[in-house]
């Protein structure tokens, strides 16, 4: 996957305590795309390769150490900002992970802060920070999910498959010759 500058995603405000996070975290140095925090200490990291979130503190139920949850992008289904009147969250939905409603202030199984997959969103400002990070996400996640090209075969080595094809008689001298001068863009 080639990576676009232009998806480089921080709180530069937040920068120092982002950095710290990471490392505590490990991730490696210089390989996040996205750095935000939510509305608890709930943190959104983003790799070529994985979306990570890390929670710790009381109202996410982690007083102590951090929980991380990662998802690689290809089992990622979607990523989606749910917002009401003043709150609302951050979701990350695929394979294996229980998707239900969630509330900024709910309890237990409802609870955004709680929830390893959800990152609780406190005001409108991070309500737009999360949907443009969404965007990028959702852009890597296309990606991933596209079909793999098959490497590309060597020209000599076709040019010896239509040889064999012709020495066996199943196509003519004469259409050897065009495909071959086809190949080599004659």
């Amino acid at each position: 996957m080639v990576l676009d500058r232009s998806d480089y995603f921080v709180q530069h405000e937040l920068a120092s305590e982002l950095q710290k996070v990471a490392r505590q975290i490990g991730i490696p140095e210089h390989s996040t795309i996205i750095a935000l925090r939510g509305g608890f200490k709930e943190y959104l990291f983003t790799t070529d390769s994985e979306v990570i979130i890390a929670k710790t503190g009381y109202m996410t139920g982690h007083t102590f150490g951090y929980n991380v949850f990662r998802m690689p992008y290809q089992n990622i289904t979607s990523v989606t900002v749910n917002f009401h009147l003043r709150t609302g969250y951050f979701e990350v939905a695929g394979g294996g992970v229980q998707s239900s409603p969630k509330s900024f202030w709910g309890q237990k199984d409802n609870s955004a802060g709680k929830a390893p997959n959800v990152i609780s969103l406190a005001s409108k400002q991070d309500r737009d920070t999360f949907t443009g990070a969404a965007n990028i996400i959702n852009k890597y996640i296309a990606a991933a999910h596209q079909p793999q090209q098959v490497g590309s075969t060597d020209v000599a080595d076709e040019i010896r498959k239509l040889k064999g094809l012709a020495d066996d008689g199943i196509i003519s001298n004469e259409e050897f010759e065009t495909k071959k001068n086809q190949l080599l863009g004659l």
